[in-house]
């Protein structure tokens, strides 16, 4: 599932954003990343293996953002992946994931990098979503994933919504810069 911010939250953080959710327990809360934030980092100022293209890091969330974390495309070459929807996974062995995209086995369209995540704890999202805080939406994640998307993509979606959600494409945002 993914999750599209209304503007009037007073969460600087989230101000139109589109998140992946990759993890929900009811007992444990919910983990995502952010989809539209990217932070002007190439992957090879952050990680000791370097990798021969650029590779852009995406801001994932206030939380941990000391902590690189990736999805991509491919378990059938990443060991350890967890599924998060579809054929989009979490994590795995980043050694193989840079062999993988140095030899061209893997194209970096098929894998995003967060530093951080956005997280919540037990019934907090669940309580967002009833306030109305954020419209969920069920479109592939990775059709998403394959884009690199912006603010803009945030506010196309606003304006497919329809009228009621057209007014909140127009509203400005204090966002917050990395």
């Amino acid at each position: 599932m993914q999750l599209y911010a209304d503007p009037r939250m007073e969460d600087a953080y989230f101000g139109k954003t589109m998140l992946a959710i990759s993890s929900f327990s009811p007992v444990e809360g919910a983990m995502g990343f952010i989809l539209n934030r990217p932070m002007n980092l190439d992957l090879n100022q952050l990680v000791e293996e370097k990798l021969t293209d650029y590779v852009p890091v995406w801001y994932g969330g206030p939380v941990d953002n000391s902590r690189l974390f990736f999805m991509h495309q491919a378990a059938d070459i990443i060991p350890e992946s967890t599924l998060i929807q579809g054929d989009v996974f979490l994590g795995g062995d980043f050694q193989i994931l840079v062999r993988a995209l140095n030899t061209g086995v893997l194209s970096t369209d098929r894998v995003r990098f967060f530093l951080g995540y956005s997280g919540w704890s037990k019934g907090q999202l669940e309580e967002e979503l009833i306030a109305r805080a954020w419209v969920p939406d069920y479109e592939p994640l990775a059709a998403l994933l394959a884009r690199s998307l912006s603010v803009e993509d945030w506010k196309l979606k606003m304006l497919r919504l329809g009228s009621s959600y057209a007014l909140w494409a127009s509203f400005e945002q204090l966002l917050i810069k990395n």
